[in-house]
This record gives structure tokens, C-alpha cells and sequence, in this order.
């Protein structure tokens, strides 16, 4: 056997172990590391293992990683073009923040999306043995609810290595910075661990991950869960070519209880609104959905990663200002106000990828978003023989869509590694020099490769 290929089996269990490790350390999202001199490498400890992935492979002589022409050269353009941009808004904006605070900025951020791009675009999911580690890091994520939430174990609930950042709403948090990324974590991961554990398993996976989704209270996750939930139940009843009386009846009866459901919590759903009205959850987001259109408008191509948050801040005030004159001058913009006065801007914050996204790379990150989810959506539709993939991608685009965001989130990052691992890994536009692992044919008559990750 040559001596690169047994270089290549040597280092492939090391990856696949390293992944694992990362994929177990997903739902610590608010470590300690915050407070040492690794913090601009994020929140979460799941940096680690992949910072070790990319030197292995640095190291190699060779590597079986699989690398397409055309997504290197759209993350070369891109790349070439946020810096740009970085650096364009470093000299527009320097008469609001200092010099240093946005370089940091750009250094950091730009780190922090390498990782979560990283982690989509590099990394080899389709193995056996990672079904085993997303179960358990599904039940490690459960588990952070229950010390944290129902145990009130004050090693793992307030400060300390799992947790820098104070729980000042005291919501259900697990072992992440707030309930909403909580929620995230919980709806992606039990959607995923549906799809690899065994039939017996997936519905008390779904009810526990509906149990905590709830408890958490963060309404973001609640809505895009339930509205998950109804795809998978579309999906079954659209790919069903039996017909038979006994599903048609489970659905009918699904059905049923959703809506006797529904009804029985529609008064402590809508209370749950009435009672954010006041606060600053609804008006920040509303806010900062506009603030990113306006600034798309102002900046078609973005303001890039050195941009954010000083164009945030100075297009803050005039957007509640239109806001207040449409008619919505009850609401409490107390938080959003603030961003225009942050002096270091790390509270500032889009609540949503995708308004960042748009923030940062302007009108072709809508282009490419839009195509990219459109093409996951008519694959899966097409060629997957499982609901709950297709649930964890609709839970995914609409979570990344709205309420949450991708930094630290390596949850979502994950399920669109394996969604872009499914539905874009085909045997053609390699780079030369890099080895070609054997094929197979994938649903819908598609080759696909043997993961070697």
C-alpha cells in the first residue's frame, strides 16, 4: 500500500474521533472560555476539535477531504469581498468607533464564521458511528435542562465553567446563553436524533424535545418547532404511496389532537405575546428587520464584518423613528435605542442570521441564501426517504431565518453539514491532487460518495 494512503487510513480514525468529540461538546454554548484570552475563538468549546481537524489536514501530505471547484471559488470571491468590504467600513466608520474595535471586530467575526462555514462545508457527517454521538449530544442537551432548570445545581446554573454569561431573564437555558438558543439547539438536535435512532425511540425523542422546547418558553422556538412539526406530517402524507386506511386515520387523529391542542394553548400562547409586548423581545427583532433591509438598501453589496455594528448604530434611531410614525410608538425600543449608544458593541445583535447575513454581504447573500435552501428543499423533497431530515432543515431555515443566529450555534451548523453532504456531494469538479474515495449510488439514481470522516 502507498505510503499516503496508509497516512490516510492512520489519520482518518483520529478525525472521525474528533468529530465526535465535537459534535458531544455542541450544547456548551456559554462556557467559560468567554473569559480568557481564547474568547474571540467563541463561546462554545466545539471550536476546539475543529480547530484540530483543520491542522490535521494542514499537516497532511494528502487529505481524502473532498473539495468541489465551484464552492471554492464562491468562498474565495466571498471571502475576498467581505474583506474588502471589512476594510472599506473600517476608514467610513472610524469617527464612531475607535480603530481597534473594529479590526477586533473583523478578526473575530471573521473567525467565528469561518468555524460555523467550516463546520458545513468540510466536515464528513455520513458515518454510522456519528448516529451514536447525536444522540448523545441530544441527551447531553436534555440534561443540561434538567441540572440547570429542575435540579437548580448551582455548579452547572450560574457561573462557572459551563456558564460566563448571567441568566438575567432566568429562562430555562440548559447549557446555553439564552432560551432561545437553547431551543434551537433542542428542536435541531431531537430532529436529527429522530432520524438516526431507531423507530421504537423517535416518538419519545420528539416528545422530550417538544417537553423542553416548551418549557424553555422562548417563542421563536415554539413557533418554528410546531411549524417543523407540520411539515413532517405534510412530507408523510405527500410521500405515503400506500394509502391505507390505518395512516389515514393516524393522521386524521394527529390532526385532531394538534388542533384540540392548539386550542387548549392558544390562550397561553397569546398571553405569552401580550406579555412581550411590553418587553423588548418583539420591537428589537421588528427593529433590527428593518435596520438590515435599510442598510442592505444604502450598502447593496454590505458594510462586511468590520460594518455591522457601527452602521447598526447609526441607522437605529431613524428606523424606530419610522416606526414610531407607522403607528408602532407603544412598544419598548428601550433595548434596541441602546445599540446606539454601545461603546463596544458587543450587545448589538441582529437576533437572525439572516438579517446579518444581509447586513454583511448585502444583495448577493440574499441570492445565494435563497438558492442554497431552495435546491436542500427540492432535493429532499425529491430524492429523501426520511420526514425528520426534512424537519431539521425546515426547523433550521426558518430558526436561521428569524430568530436565531449561526455564531456559536454549531447545532445548525451541523444539520446543514449533513444536508449539504446529502443533497450536493457528487463525483464531479474535484480539485486535482486530491483523493477520490470509491462511489455509490444515493436515492434517486445520484452518486454518492463513501464518507471517509
Amino acid at each position: 500500500m502507498p505510503k499516503t494512503n496508509a497516512s490516510a487510513l492512520l489519520v482518518a480514525p483520529l478525525e472521525r474521533l474528533l468529530l465526535g468529540i465535537f459534535i458531544l461538546l455542541i450544547p456548551f454554548q456559554d462556557s467559560a472560555l468567554q473569559g480568557t484570552p481564547l474568547r474571540f475563538l467563541g463561546a462554545s468549546p466545539a471550536f476546539i476539535p475543529l480547530l484540530l481537524i483543520l491542522f490535521l489536514r494542514l499537516a497532511r501530505t494528502t487529505t481524502s477531504t473532498v473539495i468541489y471547484r465551484n464552492p471554492l471559488l464562491l468562498i474565495i470571491i466571498a471571502a475576498f469581498a467581505t474583506l474588502l468590504t471589512s476594510y472599506y467600513s473600517i476608514f467610513i466608520y472610524m469617527d464612531k468607533y475607535s480603530f481597534s474595535i473594529l479590526v477586533y471586530k473583523l478578526f473575530s467575526n471573521g473567525i467565528l464564521y469561518f468555524f460555523a462555514l467550516y463546520a458545513i462545508f468540510a466536515m464528513r457527517y455520513q458515518n454510522t458511528n456519528m448516529r451514536r454521538f447525536v444522540i448523545a449530544s441530544f441527551v447531553i442537551a436534555v440534561g443540561g435542562l434538567v441540572v440547570t432548570a429542575l435540579l437548580h445545581l448551582r455548579f452547572f446554573e450560574y457561573e462557572t465553567i459551563f456558564h460566563f454569561t448571567p441568566n438575567s431573564n432566568l429562562r430555562p437555558r440548559g447549557f446555553s446563553m439564552e432560551a432561545s438558543d437553547f431551543g434551537a439547539t433542542i428542536g435541531s438536535l431531537s430532529l436529527l436524533s429522530a432520524h438516526y435512532a431507531r423507530k421504537i425511540l423517535r416518538p419519545i425523542i420528539l416528545a422530550i424535545g417538544t417537553g423542553a422546547i416548551i418549557f424553555s418558553g422562548s417563542k421563536g422556538s415554539i413557533a418554528t418547532w410546531t411549524i417543523s412539526i407540520g411539515c413532517i406530517l405534510v412530507y408523510i402524507m405527500s410521500h405515503d404511496t400506500k394509502k391505507n386506511h390505518a395512516k389515514l386515520l393516524a393522521y386524521v387523529f394527529t390532526a385532531y389532537a394538534g388542533a384540540v391542542i392548539l386550542f387548549i394553548g392558544y390562550d397561553y400562547v397569546l398571553g405569552m405575546l401580550y406579555q412581550s409586548l411590553p418587553t423588548t423581545t418583539i420591537p428589537t427583532r421588528v427593529t433590527m428587520m428593518f435596520t438590515a433591509l435599510y442598510i442592505s438598501l444604502t450598502s447593496p453589496l454590505g458594510v462586511g464584518l468590520s460594518g455591522v455594528i457601527p452602521a447598526v448604530s447609526q441607522n437605529v434611531p431613524h428606523v424606530v423613528h419610522f416606526l414610531q410614525n407607522m403607528g408602532f410608538d407603544n412598544l419598548n425600543y428601550t433595548e434596541v435605542l441602546g445599540y446606539a449608544n454601545d461603546p463596544t458593541g458587543n450587545d448589538i445583535s441582529a437576533k437572525s442570521f439572516f438579517f446579518t447575513g444581509l447586513m454583511i454581504w448585502g444583495l448577493p447573500f440574499i441570492i445565494l441564501y435563497i438558492w442554497f435552501n431552495v435546491t436542500l428543499f427540492t432535493r429532499l423533497w425529491k430524492y429523501n426517504n426520511s420526514p425528520y431530515l426534512f424537519g431539521a432543515f425546515t426547523f433550521s431555515f426558518v430558526g436561521l431565518s428569524s430568530y436565531v443566529g449561526l455564531l456559536n450555534l454549531y447545532c445548525l451548523s451541523m444539520v446543514y453539514g449533513i444536508l449539504y453532504e446529502t443533497c450536493f456531494r457528487q463525483g464531479v469538479n474535484r480539485i486535482t491532487g486530491f483523493s477520490l474515495p470509491s462511489k455509490s449510488r444515493g436515492a434517486g439514481g445520484h452518486p454518492i460518495e463513501n464518507s471517509s470522516t
